[in-house]
């Protein structure tokens, strides 16, 4: 099964422009990643903060090549890593998913939001599955 892993990043009206850019793996999905991939999957991980940075912070840009890294791996599930400043991201991104790839996609947020408040989540992101 091919999986796609995104931590996402809030957006820019939350975080400004690199003011608070990571630079750190983000652990939690490097090991279930780890874990996909060891069970014999293909998966791939795209960290939006990254991506960002590199465009400059160009959300238009980083969207465009988003909706292009999900057609071109096809993955059959895509797990979104969500904190609560980021479930607009969450939002957007499920739907940008649902887009590409059609209904029939699996898309499974975790992260601290949905892990507090998964009713919450489901309800904000009606395109999670």
């Amino acid at each position: 099964m091919k999986i796609l892993l995104i931590y996402l990043t809030p957006p820019a009206a939350v975080w400004p422009q690199g003011r608070f850019l990571s630079h750190w793996v983000p652990s939690g999905v490097a090991q279930i990643a780890t874990q996909v991939r060891a069970a014999g999957h293909e998966v791939r991980v795209i960290v939006r903060d990254e991506q960002l940075a590199r465009l400059g912070f160009d959300w238009t840009e980083a969207n465009r090549r988003l909706v292009e890294q999900i057609e071109a791996f096809g993955p059959e599930l895509v797990g979104l890593s969500v904190t609560t400043p980021a479930m607009s991201e969450c939002r957007a991104v499920s739907a940008m998913v649902k887009a590409a790839l059609g209904p029939d996609v699996r898309i499974v947020a975790g992260g601290p939001h949905p892990t507090a408040l998964p009713e919450q989540t489901l309800a904000e992101c009606p395109d999670v599955d």
